[in-house]
């Protein structure tokens, strides 16, 4: 977040750049539904393996066929390189070490089990490999999910879109890790950038700070629980009348972690979600999928 606001105050320096200001700020949480928690006496999980457990005591009791026990990106997109990190960071490893590609820890398999242990209890819904960010959304708002990774704009849509079967009924946490681990979580958020060919740059670069400004912001985060840059807004009491979880979310997101940083990025993240997704889809095992990314991230991560 320190980032962020460097940019926002030195976005007065055109000076024949690309300015770029941060719009909004943006980290995976773990929702749930604290209704079905109450109702079989389930306390909030901390590992995964808690998670997994409440899923199979609540899916059981419910015996609804619909009812998924955790959802989150499984498609191949760029969502789907946090379902590999998130977990992978949670047990203590890292994709790279000292610049160099880490896949060989025991750790890099850890991910791959994890959601093997899963789709064998049938915790993950069976076309795990074809949901997208949005699409997880729209299903557990339908009242079909338990548990959910995903991002800070969930919380607004499932709580108040007319369509919602879950409003009063979402909690929101840290997201799990292992046993000795702690919990991890991606950064992401939305930049606003001026062209360094605009005719207008000065007025351009007014525009943006006025669009990354602590005012609007404040606009974002209680119409659409778009999480601030701002520290101060996470206080506000409009900003959590609207997002009473923003109270426990600011050590979160200044926690959160980068995915991997290279200018070959694209290449990095279609190795890691291309590769998620076919284990989720049943189409590659851990051997093959990590056989995989190694072949394709070595030469990155030299």
């Amino acid at each position: 977040m320190g980032q962020y606001l460097k940019a926002y105050a030195e976005a007065d320096q055109v000076n024949g750049k690309v300015i770029a200001l941060p719009y909004f700020a943006d980290s995976q949480f773990l929702y749930y539904r604290k209704d079905l928690l109450e109702k079989y006496k389930r306390p909030v999980p901390k590992t995964w393996d808690e998670m997994m457990e409440t899923a199979q005591v609540v899916m059981r009791g419910e015996n609804n066929p619909q009812l998924q026990g955790f959802s989150t990106a499984g498609a191949p997109i760029e969502g789907t390189v946090c379902t590999y990190l998130v977990p992978l960071w949670g047990m203590g490893g890292e994709l790279t070490k000292d610049g160099k590609l880490n896949l060989d820890a025991p750790q890099a398999r850890q991910p791959f089990q994890l959601f093997g242990r899963m789709k064998q209890t049938g915790v993950l819904p069976k076309n795990i490999g074809e949901i997208t960010t949005d699409r997880g959304r729209v299903d557990f708002q339908a009242g079909n999910v338990i548990f959910a990774q995903n991002w800070g704009y969930f919380w607004n849509r499932v709580e108040n879109d007319a369509d919602t079967k879950v409003k009063g009924k979402v909690g929101v946490t840290t997201l799990p890790h292992d046993p000795g681990g702690r919990s991890a979580t991606c950064i992401g958020g939305w930049q606003l950038a001026v062209s360094a060919f605009s005719r207008n740059k000065a007025e351009a670069v007014k525009l943006a700070r006025w669009l990354s400004s602590p005012e609007v912001s404040k606009q974002m985060a209680v119409m659409a629980s778009h999480l601030p840059v701002f520290p101060q807004l996470y206080k506000d009491p409009d900003v959590l009348k609207a997002n009473p979880w923003f109270a426990e979310a600011l050590p979160v997101v200044e926690g959160a972690k980068s995915r991997p940083v290279s200018p070959r990025y694209t290449e990095v993240s279609d190795a890691i979600r291309s590769n998620m997704n076919a284990y989720l889809s049943g189409t590659k095992t851990t051997d093959s999928a990590l056989s995989d990314m190694k072949t394709r991230l070595s030469p990155i991560y030299k």
